[in-house]
Parts: structure tokens; sequence; C-alpha cells
């Protein structure tokens, strides 16, 4: 038995009938292919909704309450949509057309940010389309991740999705269903990291819940360290009488009620006063290190991107830098093929492609020495300018790149150099064995005349 999905006149926009044949398709009527294969931990519920495999508030608590880790997420979103985006395979009318219709009409912009947030925290981001009565889309939603859930048949085709809100009560007043549902065709479900079949993406940050889970509880550790032991004075008298104790500890109150009265010792045998706390050894203090180098491992953040200084140079920041671009290219490529398949088509521009402009993290500079390089090296021109546009750096379309001159070579092979200046110049070669030259040593003699007379 197979399945089959045409638009449903009668309903509203956006949803469709799906009916099952037992035999060909009628004409018109467009096959829905489905694996063989079963979920990976099928869940057979009245609706067939998927529980995630993980709780999404504890991502979002976990980068709201580390400032780390909210760091290294924002510059990831940044870096990712820093330099913008375009569209390729029509003409320069098209494509200014398009970025005008994502800019103004679709706000793209704030809804692809939105959706690359819950993308790097969540690791599942959901896209609503929504559209006119020609299947043209105008405007786009970045729906909660944490209260979207999916609804799929055994073979893992997805029926619908569902919002199941917090706040549930609210919704059933207000509308006549018990939870909100969309189609398939109206969502656009990007995955940070999908394994094997299953609905819903891994978690990006679940391999260092453990450190984060012993990070707060060192934080609630140090927290009732400050409450219950602050820093106290312990006073030691030795052979003092009763009346010289009283003296003091009457002195030590009005110390404490008045910052400005001074603190003084009574006896003439033995006094010594000591400052009780605890000893920060290196235990407490390495644990909140540890867990900042596991984040940005996990992240791929470059430490000193974070704020993490100890052993970070300019020379092992730029090779992390590697690994971090490397992430963002692959995020984007991953985002934009999606979209181009499951978006672009419902656009007034089919034919168009969404890209990604160019991107580099490297400085302006960096990329203009490595160019020297390869123009010295011998690169050829296409080459070159191809290596340039990709880091980003802003090329004309009309740019050539020349070989400069090289320098005039003396006979021994050694570049050529200015003529030598007889004034200023030490390092000459008409020296003799001595070395002293003719002019030097006519002045001595000229000296010794002169001491002579």
């Amino acid at each position: 038995m197979a399945e089959f999905i045409y638009p449903n006149k009668s309903a509203q926009k956006n949803q469709f009938l799906i009916l099952e044949y037992q035999d060909t398709p009628i004409d018109g009527v467009m096959e829905i292919r489905t694996s063989k294969s079963t979920i990976q931990d099928f869940q057979k519920t009245p609706n067939d909704i998927q529980i995630p495999p993980f709780d999404y508030t504890v991502q979002l608590e976990l980068v709201d309450n580390d400032p780390v880790l909210g760091t290294a997420v924002d510059l990831t979103v940044d870096a990712t949509t820093y330099n913008g985006y375009t569209f390729s395979g029509g003409s320069d009318e098209e494509i200014t057309a398009c970025l005008k219709y994502f800019e103004d009409e679709l706000d793209f912009d704030q809804v692809i940010e939105n959706i690359l947030y819950q993308y790097n925290i969540c690791g599942d981001a959901y896209l609503e389309l929504v559209m006119d009565n020609d299947n043209i889309i105008r405007e786009l939603y970045a729906l909660p991740t944490e209260e979207i859930r999916v609804s799929t048949n055994l073979n893992g085709k997805v029926n619908k999705y569902v919002q199941l809100p917090k706040n549930m009560s609210a919704v059933r007043s207000s509308t006549t269903t018990k939870q909100i549902e969309w189609l398939p065709d109206s969502i656009i479900h990007f995955k940070y990291k999908s394994i094997g079949n299953k609905p819903y993406s891994s978690s990006p940050f679940r391999s260092i819940m453990r450190d984060y889970n012993s990070s707060i509880l060192a934080n609630f550790y140090l927290q009732s360290i400050f409450k219950n032991l602050p820093p106290k004075y312990v006073f030691s008298l030795k052979n003092n009488s009763k009346e010289m104790r009283e003296l003091l500890i009457e002195n030590l109150r009005r110390a404490k009620t008045n910052p400005n009265v001074d603190i003084i010792g009574f006896g003439k045998e033995e006094f010594d006063a000591k400052v009780l706390q605890v000893n920060f050894d290196s235990g407490l203090v390495a644990l909140p290190n540890y867990f900042q180098s596991r984040l940005a491992m996990l992240t791929r953040v470059p430490k000193l991107w974070l704020g993490i200084s100890d052993g970070a140079n300019r020379s092992t920041s730029e090779a992390e830098i590697i690994p971090f671009e490397t992430k963002i290219k692959k995020d984007q490529a991953r985002i934009a093929s999606q979209l181009n398949r499951e978006l672009m088509s419902k656009t007034p521009y089919p034919n168009l492609r969404f890209q990604w402009n160019p991107i580099s993290l490297m400085d302006e500079k960096a990329i203009a020495g490595i160019v020297q390089q390869m123009i010295q090296v011998g690169f050829d021109n296409e080459t070159i300018i191809q290596y340039a546009r990709e880091k980003g750096f802003p090329l004309r379309q009309d740019v050539t790149i020349e070989k400069p001159q090289m320098q005039q070579l003396q006979k021994d092979g050694a570049p050529s150099r200015q003529r030598e200046n007889q004034k200023t110049d030490t390092m000459s070669s008409n020296l003799d064995q001595k070395g002293m030259s003719a002019d030097g040593g006519a002045k001595l003699e000229q000296h010794k005349q002169a001491v002579k007379r």
C-alpha cells in the first residue's frame, strides 16, 4: 500500500489530503516515498508524537547561566551571518529583487538569526512558512523549539508538527483546538546533528552536561563557604588576667560597631592575632578553568575570543581559527542546502539559489600577505582571485592581479643594491688585510705629522 498526496481545495491554505491507494495512482497524484526501516525508539502514541530524548529547557538554561558558553553561541551566530547572503542562477535584476523580497517582506535577517540561536543551543530549529492562496511564501516565523514535537509513522515519514504550549489553558480558552498543528510542507526542520533516522537532532551540549553539573555543585560549595565561613580574626592571650581579657572583648565589640575604632591588645605576656579563612587551593580554582576549556573545545571558538588567556597567544589563536571557521562553513552549507530544497521553490524566484557570502575570520592584512606569497610562488591569476574572494576579501568583478617586476640581479646572482655612500656606509669593501682603507691611511699619516710638529 502506498500513500499519495494532493492539495485539498475545500480546506484552508497549505493543507493537503492524504489518501491511500491499493492500485496504481491516478494522473496528477504524486507518490510519497517512505523508507522501509523503522525509527529508532519509536513510541506508539495516539497521535504518534515522538518525545525528544532530552529537555530543551536545560540547554537554554545552560547558555543563560554560563557566560563563556553564552559568548561562544553569540560568536558562532555572528560569524555565520555577519557577511550576509546572496543568490545565484539569475540575472542581476532578479537577484536584486529577491534580496529586497527577503529583506523587506520576509524579514529574513531577523528570522534566520533566531533560527541559528535555537539551532546551536537546542540542536533543532523549526521555520514556519506562511503562504498565500497562490502557494507563495509571504511570512516566515521561528517557532519555539522547546514546545514543538514531531509526529511520524513507524517508517519515519512526518505526519505533522505539533506545538504543546506550556500554558495550555490559555490556548484552549482562545481557540477551539487542544493543540496547534502544522502540515509537513509548512515547516522546515533544521537539525544540528542527525544520527540514524531519529526524528530529532542529537544534543549539541550533551557531552558536557556532567561537567556542567559538577560546576553547579562547585558554585554551591563556594557560595556556602562565603556565607558560613567568612574570614575571622583569632586572638591569642597568654597568662592575662580576667580584667584584661574583658577589656579586650569590650574593645572588639566597639570595633565591630564602629570601623574607626582601633583594636588594642592588653597584657604583659605574649599577644597574637591571626586571620582564619578558607584556603582556596588549586583544586577549587582549577575546576572552573577546566570546565571553560571543555566548552571551548566543544564549540571550537578560539579561547582568546572567550577571554581565556592562559597559554593563549596570537599563533595559537590563529591555529584555532581554522576548525572554528570550518564548523561555520559546514553549518552554512547544510542550512543553504535545506533552504534551496524546501524554501526557494515556494518563493517568487524558484530558479534562484540561496548562498552565503564568503567569510573569513582572518584579518585582511593576513589574507593580503598570503595572496602576495601566492603571487611570488607563481599561482595563476584565476586561482589567486578565487582564494581572495573565498576568504571574503572585497574584489571587483573586473579585477586582475599582476606579478611585480623582479629586481635586476647582479652577475653573482645577488640582488642589486643602491650605490654605496662613501661618507656614511661603514660596510665598505675597499679595505686592505689590516682593515684600513687608503683614505684612512692618508688621514692617519697627516695626524702623525701634526703631532710631531
